[in-house]
Order: C-alpha cells, then structure tokens, then sequence
C-alpha cells in the first residue's frame, strides 16, 4: 500500500467501503481480525482484478497510535477458474435437463448420491429409490445380472463402461439401452466421480432384429437368393445358391452373374441386366442356369432393382428357384395327357371300328341266310324243277358252310382274346397239310381261273404243332390271296428250309396292299375296305387267327407288299422240330377236330346201333336221319331221364348226346352213364354234339366222360365218321 494513502483508496467500488469500515470499527477495539474480504477493483495497468483482503490488529501500538495489519491477495485467476467451473456446472445441468438422453452421476465406487432428472422422467424412479444402488431395479430382471456385473467390472479395472440392456418405463413397457460411462480423475488421479449417458436405442434394435431375421430367412430358404450390383457382379450369396449353383459364398462373391448363364443364353443375359438398370421388374422369369459342374438346371427367377432414397437404381437382387421336378410334373403331365389323348383316339377308333364289324357281321351272316330262308322256300312251294332243285340245295349247303365258317372265326377270335386257345401238338409233316389247304380253296380258285402254283420240298423238314391249326393257317392264307386275286391271276405256295425253320411263302398277283396299312393287316376286325360298298365279303379275322395260330407255334408272319395292284406276300416261319422214337408221338385225344378220312361207303355204320339224345326235335330228327342213312340204328329221346331209360333195356354201340338239355344236361347225363356198370353201358363211346364250342367246353365234356367233342353245326358225313371210328374201337376194346 503506498504510504499517507488511506486503505479506502484501495476500494474500486463504493459500496464496499461501508462494509469494510464496520468491519474495521469490530476488529480494533476487540483485537480481532477478519478474512476473505472479497473486492474488484479496476487498474489502469492491470486492468479489473479480485482482491481478497484479510486485517488483524497489531498488539503494539506504533508512535502511540493502534496499528491494522491488512493484507492483500490478488485471486483473480482463481475467480475466474471458479465462475468457469460454475458455468460448466450450470451448462452440465441444462444439458442434462434438455437431453432426450439418460445423463446420470455417480461416486467413485458406483453409487448414485443425487438423482438425474432425465433418468427419473424416463423410469418414473424418485431421487430416493436411484440412490445406491436403486437405479438397478429399473433394469430387465433379465438384463439385471449382466448391467450390475459389467459396472462392477468397470469399476474395478477403471475403463468405460458399455452395456445394453432393457429399463422399464412408467407404464411397464421396456425398452432397449445403450447405456455409456467415464470415469472422472482427480488431479491426483484417483477417480472423483462416474459420469454415464443411456440412449434409448429400441428402434436400432428392432431393426437389426428384423434384418437378422431378414438374414436368417434369406440363409435358410431353400431358394437361391442372391444380389448384384449395376455391373452384375454378385455381391450377396445365400446357402440357397451354394446348393443350387455348387458355388460357395467366397467363390461367388465378386464374379459376375454370367458365370451362371450358358454361353448360347448370353445375350439374354445382357438384356436382362439393362432392363433391370432401366428399373424393369421380373416376375416369374424362366430360363436356364449353368451350374458350377456344367450342368444345367431349369430355373424361375424373381428379380427385382433396387433403389436409394433418390429412387435412383442401385443394384438388383433376385430370387432363383429350381423347377426342375415342376418341369419333369408337367412333361409327365403332357405325357399323360398325349397318352390319354392316345388312348382316347384309339378307344374311338376300336369302337368305331366294332360299330364296322357289327356291321360286317350282320352283312355276313344275313347274306347266305337269305339264300338259305329264299331256297327253302322254293323248295317248300315245290315250285323247282329236278335241276333247280339240285342248285338249292347246293346253294343252301353252301350258305350254312360259310356260316359256319364265320361262327368258327368269331369263336376262334374270342379264344384269342380270352387266352384259351389250345394247340393238339405233335410232330407232323407240312406238305401234306398244305396240299389239304389247297384242295380246300382249288374249286374257289379253278371258279375265278385262278393258277394254283406249288412248290413244296417234302425235304423241308418236320414241325411241332396242332395239324388242323397249321392247316387252318395255310387255308387262311390262300383263301385271303384267292378272294383278293382277280380272275386270271395267280397264287404260288412254296415250302423250303431255312436255317432251323422251315418258311411258307404265299403269294400272289392280288390287288396288294397300300403301305399306310401293312401294319394293321393282321389287327383283328381291320379290312382295307370298310365301307358298305366293299368289293369282298368276310369279317376280316383271318389274318389275325393265322397270326395267333403261328405265334402259339412259336414262329412269325409277315406281309409285303408294293402297293395297290402289285399283289401281296405273306412269310410264315415255324421252327423244326426234331424226330421222337415211334412211340413217342402224342394226340389229346377228341378235343376239337374231327378226323378227314377217305369218302365213306353208305353202309358204314351197318349193323351198329346210336342212342341219340336232343331235346330240340329238328337237330333229333336231323341226327337220326344222317346216322340211319349209313345203315345205323338209331333211338332218339329228348331228356337225361329217357335215355337212362333207353340203356337199361337197349345196348347201343355209341352214344350221341346234346350237352344243352332241360332238368338236367349232357354233362350230368354222361357222369350217369360212366358210374354204371360196364354190362348197363358204363363203357359205351360217347360224341358230345353241341352249340357250346369253346375250348373249356370241350374240355368239361371231356371231363365228364365223353371221347369226343363236336361243335354245331356239323355235316352229316362228319358225324358219320366219327361215330364209326369211335364205334369201331369201342369194339376192339
């Protein structure tokens, strides 16, 4: 202090100078003293300092006069340190207050000593239950072990502390926290205080949840998913893809999209990704992919652009699915349906093509019966003359023949189709056979001037099988190529060894065959002439009984033809069979055919006595009429019962019998009949006469005791013959 000035001098500010004086006046009288007396004070040099004064009296009076020892201390600095720590204070509490984050203090060892508004606001907690460790009890119970064992751990090793955890709101909803916290060092680096922050981050995590479920589903799905960006280069690649295409993830990532397309599908490639940089979606988009091992996989891809907040076209992804057993659904799909579409057309044409039998059939069976009704009428009228007599009856023999011939066809057609046809198989030699088949046909064909041309090498060899259906073949076959050979022409037949089969060749200079129908010549009820207007007659099964016939013989049937008017070949080629012993030849005896024979003499069946049994009395007086004509004695009875009766008082030679009687059939009748006596006729032959002709009919009858079956209708002659065969070894029996 400069001397002779007064201490008020000091004083910048008046309003100080009162308050110092009476602090002055208390100090001097009482010996006392005073601190911190705090002043500003404006200097010319040093410009506004703090002052801080302190005064204590002095015990010893100097001169006389009681001395004040004053002090001062310029503590500027320090004001200005402590108003800005108060100004950060104040800035803290408003930044805290304005925040939508949690901003919280606590002690260094982690205790809560004030409340934070914003934590309050946000929990609903008072200052009390944040103190200590109350804040804890806002936490998810949880999140609650986590948050307390990372703080404690923070604590303990002074570092941040970070954590995430769920803290409940007033209204019980949680939500998820992103919870931050300092510690605060002291000058001598122990920790003053904690400072934290928690930021309310529910929506970050919602959204990262959903992009991981986002993630999870892309990862899990079945379907190859995969991104690329404007160039095409891949840029995403799930396990869909890895299983798809065989590429992994690090293989695939980097590369372009056109490693996954076939060369020739390149350019359709190229467009694709300039469609989709134009914003273009696709949809159900097929194709083909190429596959890391070359192979190449049908495909449906999905694909569309993506875009930024600008809508601009940033990149694309897509979606590729394997349609590989959609694709083999549908071609079965197509299969079926061109199957079904088949099967529907072949339906319709066999049924059209019954309805063209039926027709046939009609046609065929009503022609010679009107000849037969026509003649019979005549006669009856006795109206012909001793010649015209003659022709109707030739023309009414005739007629029932080709009836007969159809009836035998259409049986024969229904064996095949049940698959009960049956061979009588025997080695047997084939010239023979054929040169009966072409007696059969010479009067049709010396009718027409057609040539009979033969060339049989009696050398060809012999063949297993059924003699009257080999020759039922051979007649098929020349009946077919004489109907179809104009007049004048000529039909050839050779037989010949070739290699371990022997080969009959028919042919002829025939109308021949169109090409489009050589592969339906042997197809059952299939004629080339359908129509009313047809130049032939025949219901077309020929053919097809000939293919079955051989065929059974374990051999093949042909056709060739060069087209209409170049006539037609037909090749039948049945293996040889090799000689047995003398002996060794076998016949199933009676089952179908009836022996041919030389012409029979009128008195053949002299002296020998038939027991016929019918119930219809035209078929009964037919049957007693052809058999009394060769010389027989005949009764004739209607039922089972008469003729049971008839054996025990008559003993016949042979027994002819109807299988379709009234009250008790032909089959019952013959057991009858086998279960007597041989002195009551336990042993007399027997012919089973019948409309039943199948060949389980014929094997029933044979079953019952019969040693022949004979189907209706039969010639007279036929009968005849068999019966005095059978007759005949009745006897040497």
């Amino acid at each position: 202090m400069t001397e002779g000035r007064s201490i008020f001098d000091l004083l910048g500010r008046q309003r100080d100078i009162p308050r110092l004086r009476r602090l002055l006046e208390k100090i001097i009288p009482r010996n006392g003293f005073f601190n911190d007396f705090k002043i500003t004070r404006e200097f010319s040099n040093l410009g506004r300092r703090a002052l801080i004064l302190n005064a204590r009296r002095l015990d010893v009076p100097v001169d006389g006069s009681q001395r004040i020892l004053l002090g001062i201390e310029d503590v500027t600095k320090w004001q200005l340190l402590d108003e800005s720590v108060k100004r950060d204070e104040d800035r803290f509490r408003a930044l805290a207050l304005a925040s939508a984050q949690l901003i919280w203090t606590t002690t260094p060892d982690g205790l809560a000593e004030e409340g934070s508004p914003s934590w309050s606001a946000f929990t609903g907690q008072t200052f009390s239950q944040c103190i200590g460790k109350g804040w804890l009890d806002a936490i998810h119970p949880d999140d609650h072990e986590v948050v307390r064992k990372t703080w404690l751990d923070s604590i303990a090793e002074e570092r941040l502390y970070e954590v995430e955890y769920r803290l409940r709101r007033p209204d019980g909803v949680y939500r998820w926290m992103a919870a931050r916290a300092a510690p605060v060092f002291d000058v001598d680096g122990s920790i003053r205080e904690w400072i934290g922050v928690a930021t309310d981050i529910t929506e970050r995590k919602e959204a990262e949840q959903a992009q991981a479920r986002l993630a999870a589903i892309v990862e899990s799905s079945s379907d190859a998913i995969i991104a690329a960006d404007l160039d095409g280069v891949i840029t995403n690649w799930n396990q869909g893809a890895e299983r798809l295409y065989g590429y992994t993830a690090q293989e695939a990532v980097g590369q372009s999209v056109m490693t996954l397309i076939p060369p020739e599908l390149s350019g359709e490639g190229e467009s694709v990704l300039e469609r989709l940089r134009r914003g273009e979606r696709f949809e159900q988009f097929e194709t083909v992919s190429r596959r890391k091992d070359g192979s190449d996989v049908p495909v449906s891809w999905t694909i569309s652009p993506n875009r930024n907040a600008r809508g601009e076209v940033i990149s694309s992804s897509g979606i590729a699915r394997d349609i590989t057993e959609r694709k083999r659904a549908e071609e079965a799909i197509r299969a079926a349906y061109e199957q079904e579409a088949a099967a529907r057309a072949e339906a319709e044409l066999a049924n059209r093509l019954k309805d063209e039998f039926l027709a046939t059939v009609s046609h065929e069976l009503r022609s010679p019966l009107n000849a037969i009704l026509g003649w019979t009428s005549l006669l009856s009228d006795k109206r012909l003359g001793e010649l015209e007599s003659a022709r109707a009856l030739e023309v009414i023999r005739s007629s029932a023949r080709a009836q007969n011939q159809l009836i035998s066809d259409l049986l024969d057609v229904s064996r095949i189709i049940t698959g009960k046809s049956r061979l009588e198989m025997r080695v047997v030699e084939l010239p023979s056979i054929i040169e009966a088949a072409m007696d059969v046909v010479r009067p049709t064909a010396e009718a027409k001037k057609i040539r009979l041309v033969s060339a049989l090498d009696s050398m060809a060899g012999p063949v297993s099988g059924d003699s009257d259906r080999l020759q039922q073949i051979a007649w098929n076959l020349l009946s077919n190529a004489v109907k179809f050979t104009p007049a004048g022409g000529q039909v050839k037949v050779s037989l010949e060894r070739e290699g371990a089969s022997v080969k009959l060749t028919v042919s002829d200079t025939g109308e021949g065959i169109e090409p489009e129908f050589l592969h339906f010549v042997f197809d059952r009820f299939r004629q080339f002439e359908s129509t009313p207007a047809r130049a032939h007659g025949g219901l077309g099964l020929g053919l097809a009984i000939a293919r079955h016939l051989v065929e059974l013989h374990g051999g093949t049937i042909s056709v060739a033809s060069r087209g209409r008017g170049q006539g037609a070949t037909f090749i039948v080629t049945l293996p040889l069979a090799f000689r047995k012993e003398s002996g060794e030849q076998g016949h199933l005896a009676g089952a179908g055919g009836i022996p041919q024979s030389q012409a029979l003499s009128p008195d053949c069946l002299r002296n020998l006595r038939v027991l016929v049994a019918d119930d219809e009395p035209v078929a009964r007086d037919l049957i007693s009429l052809a058999f009394t004509s060769y010389g027989a004695e005949v009764r004739n009875c209607a039922s089972a019962t008469e003729a049971l009766q008839i054996l025990d008082e008559w003993q016949p030679d042979a027994l002819v019998f109807d299988i379709g009687m009234p009250d008790e059939d032909g089959y019952d009748l013959m057991r009858k009949v086998r279960a007597r006596e041989p002195e009551r006729g336990g042993r007399i032959p027997a012919i089973a006469l019948t409309a039943y002709a199948r060949a389980e009919d014929a094997s029933r009858a044979l079953d019952a005791g019969y040693q022949r079956h004979i189907p209706k209708p039969v010639e007279p002659v036929d009968l005849a013959r068999a019966v005095a065969s059978l007759a005949r070894r009745g006897r040497d029996d």
